[in-house]
């Protein structure tokens, strides 16, 4: 079940922050009846959940889930820091004049390992929680309850951004795909971007901010990549690599072909054979 506020409180049962010593530090695999998070502030470790092992490294999430089978284990020569969370949800109705209170099955939407990049706001957050937590301050449940708000809500901003860049990445994926498998084809920014189900305009952003080329520049250096193996070949000759890889003319391809390599195709085919 997933995360639903409406009716539900969160009670956070305790904060750890831990500084693991460096003869040796773990927690062998076990289950909580809470939730907890855990974020990796300093040094290396081992997470193993439901035993898939992650590389444990600062900035670096676990979420733990009642029932959840995970284990903790500290790096000798570089031991991890982390802070840690442990809550639980609580529904909340009202019926027949009385409130009702019962523990929710409510798990957070969020994977049990993700890299924050948004880690230090987070860091933050977590401090003043187990800072209010060891207080003896007046209302300092409300105070962690509020920043425990802030902390979810940090947490998956920064989960659906990493959702966007994952689709981002796929859609410049099958783009890339097409262009390797059809490099004897006019290939056009407005198919290209039909193909990938997005507009020319972004596309083209979305391609430069993935991969660090132009639309353009990333075909051509596909196709000179194609054409030195071309060109390796006997008997090829520079007019017929430019033809079989849709260049409009050879020279235009051989103005391509310097520009990236530094030599003209002729050139190069002499200097190979």
């Amino acid at each position: 079940m997933y995360m639903d506020l409406h009716n539900m409180a969160v009670y956070i049962r305790y904060s750890v922050y831990r500084k693991c010593p460096a003869t040796g530090w773990e927690i062998s695999t076990r289950t909580i009846p809470d939730h907890e998070l855990v974020l990796i502030t300093h040094g290396n470790g081992v997470v193993t959940i439901e035993g898939e092992k992650y590389e444990a490294k600062a900035g670096t999430l676990f979420y733990f889930y009642p029932g959840l089978f995970h284990a903790l284990k500290s790096c000798n020569e570089n031991p991890m820091h982390f802070l840690a969370v442990h809550f639980s949800f609580t529904n909340i109705q009202y019926e027949n004049n009385n409130w009702i209170l019962n523990n929710s099955k409510t798990t957070l939407p969020i994977p049990p390992m993700q890299e924050i990049r948004n880690y230090l706001k987070l860091k933050e957050i977590l401090v003043e929680i187990d800072k209010y937590w060891r207080s003896n301050a007046i209302g300092k449940e409300l105070m962690c309850n509020g920043l425990f708000l802030q902390l979810l809500s940090t947490i998956l901003l920064d989960f659906r951004l990493n959702c966007y860049n994952y689709s981002a990445r796929k859609k410049v994926d099958e783009i890339i795909s097409y262009i390797q498998k059809n490099l004897d084809r006019n290939l056009n920014t407005r198919m290209l971007a039909d193909i990938a189900g997005l507009s020319p305009g972004y596309m083209c952003k979305l391609f430069k901010e993935t991969t660090g080329y132009s639309l353009v520049k990333y075909i051509n250096k596909c196709r000179v990549d194609a054409a030195k193996k071309m060109l390796a070949e006997e008997g090829k000759k520079v007019k017929d690599v430019a033809k079989s890889l849709n260049f409009k003319d050879e020279f235009y391809f051989s103005r391509v072909f310097k520009n990236i390599e530094g030599v003209s195709p002729s050139d190069f085919k002499r200097n190979f054979m």
